[in-house]
């Protein structure tokens, strides 16, 4: 059975690490760039090192997450066949393997919200009961 709840949750996991790779990074680099020739305490080298450390770890995380993601977006795909309406196979893709919030799936679709919900309804029912 497809757990769509556990795959908008990973896809926003996803995002949170990647936005926490960005900044540590950004980190990491202003914190490089202001060498200025005199000696500096050790404190500093440890900060380093600690931002390097947690980098680290997060991208490890980020790269489990994307590996669990990969693996039940495959998943979603074979079950997507059953869904007959392209408008419903398409508002499923968008949200649940490409990660899109439902605004930008509405502007991308030109459809209201409420019509876009009631696809991604339409599609979580279809493939559900298709799994039964």
């Amino acid at each position: 059975m497809v757990d769509f709840q556990r795959i908008r949750q990973l896809n926003q996991q996803k995002n949170d690490l990647g936005w926490r790779i960005i900044k540590m990074e950004a980190r990491a680099t202003k914190s490089t760039t202001t060498i200025t020739g005199m000696p500096r305490s050790g404190s500093a080298g440890n900060r380093m090192e600690a931002i390097i450390v947690e980098i680290a770890t997060i991208k490890e995380a980020y790269i489990g997450i994307c590996d669990e993601l990969n693996t039940r977006a495959a998943e979603l795909e074979k079950a997507m066949k059953v869904i007959s309406n392209p408008m419903v196979r398409v508002s499923i893709h968008m949200r649940y393997i490409r990660g899109c919030k439902i605004r930008e799936i509405c502007e991308t679709l030109n459809y209201s919200d409420r019509q876009v919900i009631r696809f991604l309804k339409q599609g979580e029912r279809e493939i559900n009961m298709a799994e039964v």
